[in-house]
């Protein structure tokens, strides 16, 4: 029974590993990155503020939000998984879609759990 988790554990959350590394490196070339049909991450420049309450300064800094309307496809976390893998558009695609799907399947399962 162990190895069966073990195997379900790789098949199931390795790969979504792989498409958050992408994310990561690409939020940090690009201010936003979109998941197709799951919503994208944009990067939110703050600038410096002065709490007076503390007396203290704070820099300027960088936040990332999640937008669930940004659903389209803008082929930038393909191009980043085609070059890594070396593969085509198609299956970078397809590979997208697969984790996207395994990812919205556990989040509902998830939120069925808590109900």
């Amino acid at each position: 029974m162990r190895e069966e988790y073990r195997n379900f554990f790789f098949a199931t959350f390795v790969p979504m590993l792989t498409i958050t590394k992408h994310i990561e490196y690409l939020l940090t070339e690009h201010d936003c990155v979109l998941i197709p049909g799951l919503g994208g991450f944009v990067m939110q420049d703050l600038p410096a503020r002065f709490v007076p309450d503390g007396n203290m300064f704070y820099p300027p800094s960088r936040s990332i939000v999640f937008n669930p309307t940004l659903t389209y496809n803008d082929g930038l976390l393909a191009a980043s998984l085609m070059r890594a893998r070396q593969i085509g558009y198609e299956q970078a695609s397809q590979f997208i879609d697969r984790e996207i799907d395994t990812c919205l399947l556990y989040t509902s399962d998830a939120a069925d759990d808590l109900i």
